[in-house]
């Protein structure tokens, strides 16, 4: 397994848009669309920023979320992530939080060819963003 220092870290973001719809004939049942951008700390010091795109789905039963983002470090290399989970806390509209995880899809530069992923806790409270996440990585 290789090392690059890109699998493990914190990323803080703000939501720059929201959108909240109703699910057509499910009057329980809300899809929760926002995108946001922001920074990432990776646990070996090195700073990339990230934008990305989040869907959550607000039910009685489960709050499901899923999404994409991408990262650009200051070298110019790109990757391409996706990342799901659920909701574990919801206080308000304003405040909640969830597990899930991550994986590479694609990347350039020291991306290139990274497999793998990991785990991921995250807190969103008055649009800001906050996750920890760690996880392995293995070449192609």
């Amino acid at each position: 397994m290789i090392t690059t220092g890109l699998s493990s870290g914190i990323q803080t973001a703000r939501t720059t848009w929201h959108t909240e719809q109703a699910v057509a004939g499910h009057e329980d049942r809300k899809i929760n669309l926002a995108v946001f951008n922001g920074e990432i700390q990776y646990a070996s010091g090195e700073r990339g920023f990230y934008a990305g795109v989040e869907a959550i789905e607000i039910s009685d039963a489960t709050e499901p979320f899923s999404g994409t983002i991408v990262v650009l470090l200051r070298d110019g290399s790109v990757s391409h992530q996706a990342f799901e989970g659920i909701v574990t806390l919801r206080s308000s509209k304003r405040r909640l939080s969830g597990v899930g995880k991550w994986e590479y899809l694609t990347g350039t530069g020291r991306f290139c060819g990274l497999r793998g992923g990991g785990a991921l806790t995250w807190t969103l409270e008055d649009g800001e963003w906050r996750a920890e996440f760690t996880g392995e990585e293995a070449p192609e």
